[in-house]
């Protein structure tokens, strides 16, 4: 009986243990859905902010991703991009600081 329950403990001891995943970054980061606006005049693809207020146009994607379609999920960091002008005009121009994917 003593040696199943150092058993038991130990594993529950090893369940608990494992470091879990993160699923929220740290501050600063703005849960974002990536969306493909190549048919209209001048645009590519934008970043759309989950809770729908606001797109984003990014100047540096291509820095950050290589292979990416429409609907990928991002946990985005990033800073308007001022004094720049867009032709797409949906939202706002922004640098890309850091891009992480989020787990599915």
């Amino acid at each position: 009986m003593r040696r199943f329950s150092i058993v038991i403990f130990l594993i529950i001891l090893f369940i608990f243990s494992c470091q879990k995943e993160e699923l929220i970054p740290s501050k600063g980061y703005e849960d974002v859905t990536l969306k493909n606006l190549t048919g209209l005049d001048g645009c590519g693809f934008v970043f759309a902010t989950n809770n729908k207020s606001k797109s984003l146009e990014p100047i540096n994607l291509g820095d950050f991703l290589t292979n990416y379609k429409d609907g990928d999920k991002f946990w985005l960091k990033y800073k308007i991009a001022e004094g720049q002008r867009s032709i797409c005009m949906v939202g706002d121009i922004i640098t890309i600081i850091e891009l992480k994917p989020q787990s599915k």
